[in-house]
């Protein structure tokens, strides 16, 4: 038998089990969306995949190996991720989608219909992209999930927006939208967002000792650190 026949054997064994372990899952309807994500944007880029069903097949496991295959050959060397299956699929389709933006839509589409609504649970996510937990860090998609997070009034996701406008981090520098978010944040009490405006407004020694007193309040140490200086206690 040569070695192209092990191989398919192999990739049809292996499919098998994905597909009984898909069938067990079959209730995890996300879990088959991201694997159509996956068929959908390896299509788009020319890898047969055959139909876009949310099975991991032959079909698509082969050509997840190709692309593996492809980008490596095309100096992606850190690109390692794990075989693809249904537990993978989400991750695979947010990389695929990170390394080819013109297929990034169908991870855009995905990502839509699993965001959860909650402004915690969505801060939540776009934290993960912020210093990436269980994948790539994404700044970007930070930005863009912090900012949903933001204007549903979630002061954590207020003051870390703030702080990605200030640094430039996933999105152009914009100060006056950076002060805008941390003032949000500050008058919903968040102590670190109040800190920065102590610091910020140093020019203006009332309003600064003011924000900074506020922090200050609620413990947190370099505002009180701040005041005791500024004030020579």
């Amino acid at each position: 038998m040569n070695s192209f026949a092990k191989s398919t054997l192999a990739a049809l064994a292996l499919s098998l089990t994905l597909s009984a372990s898909t069938a067990i899952a079959a209730t995890a309807e996300t879990a088959v969306d991201a694997v159509k994500c996956v068929q959908r944007e390896l299509t788009a880029l020319g890898f047969e995949t055959g139909l876009a069903d949310g099975l991991v097949g032959v079909k698509t496991f082969l050509a997840s190996e190709a692309y593996i295959r492809y980008m490596r050959a095309n100096g992606e060397k850190g690109w390692a991720q794990p075989g693809l299956n249904v537990d993978t699929a989400r991750l695979w389709c947010e990389k695929v989608a990170d390394a080819h933006p013109k297929v990034a839509p169908f991870w855009r589409a995905f990502a839509e219909t699993e965001m959860p609504t909650d402004p915690k649970a969505i801060f939540e996510f776009a934290y993960r992209y912020d210093i990436g937990i269980g994948g790539k860090k994404n700044e970007a998609l930070a930005v863009r999930w912090y900012l949903r997070a933001a204007e549903l009034g979630y002061a954590p996701a207020q003051r870390n927006l703030a702080g990605m406008f200030g640094s430039g981090r996933g999105i152009a520098r914009n100060d006056d939208t950076a002060r805008y978010w941390f003032l949000a944040a500050a008058n919903q009490g968040d102590a670190q967002a109040q800190y920065v405006l102590g610091k910020y407004y140093s020019a203006n020694r009332e309003m600064s000792l003011g924000w900074l007193f506020k922090a200050a309040q609620q413990g947190h140490q370099a505002a009180i650190l701040e005041l005791e200086s500024l004030l020579e206690i």
